[in-house]
């Protein structure tokens, strides 16, 4: 019956999900950074919020090496009430690629924090994908596909993802790179020749208090300060017109499980779109982050790090 957020320091790594039994089951899952003898480590927790003082009925899921950059975090429930989680390669690329590695990778829990049924992971039975360098934000297509941003360098992805598959880093990243591998290939990457997304939280938009957004993943941005709107369109499914800020990621080498065509919203008008989400009643929402030091002017303002509820685009 309200919304709930965290707030995370400069560098630091936060999520939250709700469990999907709230507020029958009163658990709030955070993932944070903290220092534990001198080293960050990423940890899941759970806190019941049903009590006087939460802090005191947590419980501990996961514990992550972590860094100040490239450190993932988005956590959320999906299909199944199964718990996702993203974790970046905290700037250590080669363990992108070990499955048995919680680094660079999407992992995917029971609400319990144990490995979720059909994996299929050769290492590590909690990790669903490997070869990750920066996840930020996942969603899920209504017939339950999963879809993943990631931050580059060099093209920032759109991606599909499929239990056991390994996505590239640090060996793949741009398109002669994936070539004669069995790396799963991108639904999508920014243009070699534009200016990165530096894509963030994301959601698959299903309500109808903002129309022209429904039925699209949505990715909050933060050096391009928009929200990018993808429409993913089956094989055979009928395109979208392109319109002025359109672009058509359909090169022969992508993943052609789907077409991706995105457009741009809000441009300018937030800053730095750190997630988008939608609300049980539909509604969408934003927050920014214009105060984690790498904003561009005209950013910071006076009020610059809000949730916003977006009514019309």
């Amino acid at each position: 019956d309200r919304p709930w957020f965290v707030d995370g320091g400069e560098g630091g790594t936060m999520g939250l999900a709700v469990h999907p039994g709230y507020p029958d089951v009163p658990l709030i899952y955070v993932y944070y950074t903290a220092k534990v003898d001198g080293e960050r480590v990423n940890r899941l927790v759970y806190y019941d919020v049903s009590k006087t003082e939460p802090s005191n009925h947590s419980k501990l899921l996961l514990e992550v090496p972590a860094a100040n950059i490239h450190d993932g975090g988005r956590i959320m429930f999906g299909p199944a009430n199964y718990l996702w989680v993203t974790t970046g390669d905290t700037g250590q690329q080669d363990l992108a690629a070990d499955p048995n590695s919680l680094v660079g990778k999407v992992l995917r829990l029971t609400p319990e924090g144990e490995p979720a049924p059909g994996n299929e992971s050769p290492g590590d039975p909690r990790v669903f994908t490997i070869g990750h360098r920066n996840p930020q934000g996942l969603g899920f297509l209504p017939d339950a596909t999963p879809l993943a941003d990631e931050h580059g360098p060099g093209p920032d992805e759109i991606q599909h993802l499929v239990a056991g598959d390994n996505y590239g880093w640090p060996e793949a990243r741009e398109q002669e790179q994936y070539e004669g591998t069995d790396y799963h290939r991108p639904l999508a990457q920014h243009p070699m020749d534009g200016a990165t997304w530096a894509p963030s939280g994301a959601v698959f938009y299903q309500g109808e208090t903002v129309p022209a957004l429904s039925t699209r993943y949505l990715v909050g941005v933060l050096s391009q300060q928009r929200i990018k709107v993808f429409t993913v369109t089956p094989p055979g499914g009928e395109l979208p017109p392109l319109g002025e800020t359109g672009t058509r990621y359909d090169a022969d080498w992508l993943d052609d499980a789907y077409t991706l065509t995105s457009h741009d919203a809000l441009t300018g008008e937030l800053g730095r779109v750190r997630h988008v989400e939608e609300g049980p009643d539909g509604a969408l929402y934003a927050i920014t982050s214009n105060r984690d030091g790498r904003a561009d002017a005209p950013f910071p303002k006076e009020r610059d790090d809000v949730l916003v509820r977006i009514t019309q685009s």
